[in-house]
């Protein structure tokens, strides 16, 4: 029985890569863009959340995380593994939810260069926001110091991937949830 070659499966859809650091409101404008325009959302972290769960056989997901993060060789199977899920979707339209800089791993992307490459995004869009609730809850979780680091980064990184992959990148603001929405609907079509 001759096995489907992930490029030819890849090449047949729609991959979008969604960035921003945590918390910013991809998932929820994600999730609100559905009730307009069919898609289906990856959460790359939380697929390898449930690959490192079904390892660990445990419902603590700080344990989970920990276990994700202090070993690089398991972290780079993880994302290996979630990439082939990414390959092999039948959806034609994917929205791949990810972070470009992962405090948790001195910032490091979830998805390098290469990783993107293997699933062809067809454009990056990248969510940010200024107000100050979510900056100062970002800060309380990961240092006062830390939170413009961390969102230059994000950034940074976007546009990086976008110039090597040479594709576009849209640039959200999250300020006003309507807005937002119609701003990603826009960018999806």
């Amino acid at each position: 029985m001759a096995t489907e070659n992930p490029k030819s499966t890849i090449q047949n859809k729609e991959v979008i890569v969604l960035s921003g650091v945590r918390g910013v409101g991809k998932t929820l404008i994600a999730k609100k863009a559905q009730k307009k325009i069919k898609f289906e959302i990856f959460e790359f972290f939380e697929e390898m959340a449930k690959l490192a769960k079904m390892r660990y056989t445990t419902k603590n997901k700080t344990l989970i995380f920990k276990r994700i993060f202090e070993n690089d060789d398991y972290f780079t199977k993880l994302r290996k593994a979630a990439i082939r899920k990414i390959q092999r979707s039948n959806s034609k339209k994917l929205i791949v939810e990810t972070r470009f800089a992962i405090p948790e791993k001195f910032f490091l992307p979830e998805l390098t260069i290469n990783e993107l490459t293997q699933i062809s995004p067809k454009k990056i869009i990248l969510v940010e926001s200024k107000r100050e609730s979510f900056l100062k809850n970002l800060g309380k979780e990961f240092g006062e110091e830390n939170v413009k680091e961390l969102v230059n980064r994000e950034r940074n990184y976007s546009k990086f991937a976008a110039e090597h992959l040479k594709i576009p990148i849209k640039i959200i603001e999250n300020e006003k949830l309507n807005e937002s929405l119609r701003n990603f609907v826009k960018a999806i079509k």
